[in-house]
């Protein structure tokens, strides 16, 4: 990893992290940061928000020197890189032994780049190789076990669906399907259709019964925005596959048929590209939908229920609540995957008259439905069958005595 000096850090705050020495972080603070001449020895930095001390350094680049000559090249278009005159260059993790080289290499990318050498000092800073191997090895335990924490667990994240839980489910599966049935079997060939909505209900109902679980997993505590996007995306997937396999389930048996199974690789990476074209927009916004609207609202106001009996009575109202909203969904993303009317591109992405309609549902989604709309809409109910469940006690109660 390379640094430069701290000096940067008012030209350069936009596109450089900063880090800090100060040892007063409170313990709702991000982790407490560390010396950076100490810490480059075990090649490790904590990022921080504050100001840059005395030993701080900015990171330009991680990896090889190559990458760190691209940082360069962009810093020199940027025209800011006169701020690295006068400053001090450290190269970390260099194994003892190779220091001589490895500056002399730099350096004559700092001269290719048109600065001179004496201009920013170039400091190797090196570690024994043990010292570098266990810090790499570290690194890859803790990657290892924090891919370990982003995959469901049976033991930390599932619990048994509710009686109640099934029977809403199922009761309101059925309901929610109705429109998308009408919508595909006018769009699509009757087994294409036939096939779409047995899976489509399928994936719903198992989605539905099981939301406890699943929203056990998506906001376990210290998920982070990113790791909470690919769950979500994750449980987009099996409905986006839905559609464009079974959805073209003719066109892709007539295809093996006339030329076997080895059509499916020679095609593999065409058609990934028109998956990501026509479907990439639809599986992102889906993926927005679901954590917007039925994770942050419908799941959170249910997980955040604190008396048992309203978690309860929160866990079967749910689904019910969310009948409407997946109602729309279902047929919204039946559009946006089949939809030919493109509005416009992003990039390589099309998007459609359905993709229109589908972000203004999550919008909508995400006004209507928030946490404490629900709880201050619920909470005449909630009273009531408490008060229902005390009178029941009381009654029970008096017959033993």
């Amino acid at each position: 990893m390379t640094f430069a000096s701290r000096s940067l850090s008012r030209c350069l705050s936009g596109l450089v992290i900063l880090f800090s020495v100060s040892s007063h972080a409170g313990p709702g603070d991000l982790p407490l940061p560390v010396n950076i001449r100490h810490s480059m020895l075990k090649c490790e930095v904590l990022a921080s928000t504050r100001e840059a001390g005395e030993d701080m350094g900015i990171p330009l680049a991680a990896g090889k020197a190559s990458d760190f000559e691209s940082a360069l090249k962009d810093l020199v278009a940027s025209g800011k890189v006169e701020a690295l005159k006068g400053e001090r260059l450290y190269v970390t993790g260099i194994i003892m032994g190779h220091e001589t080289e490895v500056k002399a290499e730099y350096e004559a990318i700092l001269e290719r780049n048109g600065i001179s050498p004496r201009d920013l000092q170039v400091v190797v800073l090196s570690a024994p190789e043990s010292v570098i191997k266990q810090s790499a090895v570290t690194s890859a335990r803790d990657a290892w076990h924090r891919l370990r924490y982003l995959f469901p667990s049976l033991r930390r994240d599932f619990e048994k669906p509710l009686p109640g839980e099934i029977v809403s489910g199922i009761l309101t599966t059925v309901p929610v399907e109705i429109p998308n049935v009408f919508y595909l079997m006018a769009t699509m060939p009757a087994p294409e259709a036939q096939m779409v909505i047995a899976i489509h209900s399928a994936t719903l109902l198992a989605y539905t019964i099981f939301s406890k679980a699943m929203i056990n997993w998506l906001l376990r505590p210290g998920t982070t925005k990113a790791e909470l996007f690919l769950k979500q995306c994750a449980l987009s997937m099996p409905f986006i596959l839905n559609y464009k396999i079974f959805g073209n389930f003719s066109k892709i048996m007539a295809a093996i048929q006339a030329r076997g199974y080895g059509v499916l690789l020679s095609q593999g990476p065409e058609k990934v590209s028109e998956f990501l074209a026509s479907d990439g927009m639809t599986m992102v916004l889906q993926t927005l939908f679901y954590g917007t609207v039925m994770t942050r609202r419908f799941g959170a106001w249910m997980d955040s229920q604190k008396n048992e009996s309203r978690k309860v009575a929160s866990r079967v109202i749910r689904p019910v609540l969310q009948a409407p909203v997946l109602m729309a969904d279902a047929v919204l993303l039946a559009k946006a995957s089949v939809s030919k009317e493109i509005l416009f591109h992003l990039g390589s992405m099309n998007f459609n008259s359905g993709h229109a309609e589908l972000v203004g549902l999550t919008i909508l989604g995400a006004t209507l439905f928030h946490p404490k709309v629900l709880d201050a809409t619920f909470a005449p109910y909630f009273y009531l069958k408490e008060l229902k469940d005390r009178i029941r006690q009381s009654i029970l109660r008096q017959r033993e005595n």
